[in-house]
């Protein structure tokens, strides 16, 4: 029994989960101004220096910019469940979303949270108003809401692969359906032909 108990912690040391990350709390305010309001280029290679609440184009173009390809679709959350979760959001809940990249620098892509942040994004756009208000009419006082709840973990991998693994061993079995694991296995299969 000794024996098989080294040799579980030996497999649990090496699954795709053990890895260092970059790790950082933050308010919903420092998030949005962060994540959404910097810098970036966009497909065509033309800087953008900020994406205004409002601006339904740039807003959408970051979020595809930040989805990867083998995510599930983004429509797993009601309008109620977003509000909800904004709702518990500003009220202090701990939230984690997680970031992948490929080296330091690439642009990080969602790994784990598209329904939270496409819901923050929702609420950043005037699309659902937790407690009955929109972003721009609560902007000027998040601050004052609980602070520092939302978690950003970044992680860099050094392949497609353990950007699979990581992604069908957090998932398969748990909160994806069998349909979007696969989608995301034959996307792995067709686009770097690799077989998780």
């Amino acid at each position: 029994m000794e024996n098989d108990i080294i040799e579980l912690i030996k497999k649990c040391r090496s699954s795709s989960f053990n890895r260092e990350n970059y790790q950082v709390n933050i308010d919903l305010t420092t998030f949005v101004d962060s994540m959404l309001l910097h810098t970036w280029y966009n497909k065509d290679d033309r800087k953008i220096q900020r994406i205004d609440a409002g601006d339904k184009k740039l807003n959408k173009e970051w979020a595809e910019r930040v989805t990867p390809d083998f995510q599930r679709a983004n429509n797993k959350w009601s309008k109620a469940m977003k509000t909800r979760f904004l709702e518990n959001l500003l009220s202090g809940v701990k939230v984690e979303l997680m970031f992948f990249r490929l080296s330091v620098q690439d642009d990080a892509q969602i790994i784990d949270g598209l329904q939270r942040t496409t819901a923050i994004l929702d609420f950043f756009n005037g699309k659902i108003k937790p407690f009955g208000y929109s972003y721009l009419e609560l902007k000027s006082r998040l601050k004052q809401f609980a602070n520092h709840n939302l978690i950003i973990k970044i992680y860099t991998f050094s392949s497609w692969e353990e950007v699979g693994r990581f992604y069908i061993d957090m998932n398969e079995g748990i909160t994806h359906s069998k349909k979007d694991i696969q989608k995301a296995k034959d996307w792995f299969l067709a686009e770097h032909n690799i077989e998780l």
